[in-house]
């Protein structure tokens, strides 16, 4: 992990990481899921956990909500390397 923060956003708290994997920059967001949404996107199911792939600006987004919680795995790479990621966080 590179570093970590807490940062506020439309009265949310996320709790964001910055992690490296295989050279490359990769930022996690946690949040309560109550008013944080995925936008549209493409949507790929994993191990029971829904995905919804967004991308802008070069930079691709996987998310999903559980267990009341929202999660955004983002960066430089694509998005089955992101799912990868984000498929190994528990709630």
């Amino acid at each position: 992990m590179q570093s970590c923060c807490l940062h506020e956003l439309d009265g949310e708290t996320l709790t964001c990481a910055l992690i490296e994997r295989n050279g490359e920059l990769i930022t996690v967001a946690i949040a309560p899921a109550g008013d944080l949404h995925a936008p549209q996107g493409e949507v790929l199911e994993r191990d029971g956990r829904t995905y919804t792939i967004h991308k802008a600006n070069g930079i691709t987004m996987v998310m999903a909500s559980e267990a009341d919680r929202w999660l955004c795995v983002m960066g430089e790479l694509d998005a089955e390397a992101l799912v990868d990621v984000a498929s190994e966080i528990k709630f």
